[in-house]
């Protein structure tokens, strides 16, 4: 549920990406690219509670190659089922954004063979891929 203060996201990618939750190392720090104040959020569409989980849509699409963290700007952003506060989120949460994949998966492998000729009903049919697939209902 929702707390008191804000989840926000940052991009790592102008200063050290491995360091992305600031580093004294770093000459340029992360940048914020989003806030979002958790008691307000429900009507502006930001954030979206499903029982223990939360999914957080960014208002911009967030660019490919770049790493970014989610974090909250305190202790108490969020709270459990008996109003206690839960910790402050400022690190474990980075991910980064990779292109779109544009080219379909290629079959490289069919058994039985296409030419092998007729196969007993029921017989398994075994594809490979070039990439992982996933079935589409």
């Amino acid at each position: 549920r929702a707390g008191a203060g804000r989840l926000e996201i940052v991009d790592c990618s102008p200063g050290m990406p491995d360091a992305c939750r600031g580093s004294r190392a770093e000459t340029t720090g992360d940048v914020l690219i989003q806030a979002v104040d958790v008691q307000s959020a429900g009507a502006a569409g930001e954030l979206y509670y499903n029982g223990s989980k939360v999914l957080f849509a960014p208002a911009a699409l967030l660019a490919p190659g770049r790493r970014y963290a989610v974090r909250t700007s305190g202790e108490g952003v969020f709270v459990d089922a008996a109003g206690l506060p839960l910790p402050w989120l400022q690190s474990g949460f980075e991910f980064t954004v990779f292109p779109a994949d544009r080219a379909p998966p290629l079959l490289w492998l069919a058994e039985p063979a296409p030419d092998a000729g007729p196969s007993a009903p029921g017989a398994d049919v075994t594809l490979h891929f070039s990439e992982p697939v996933q079935a589409v209902p």
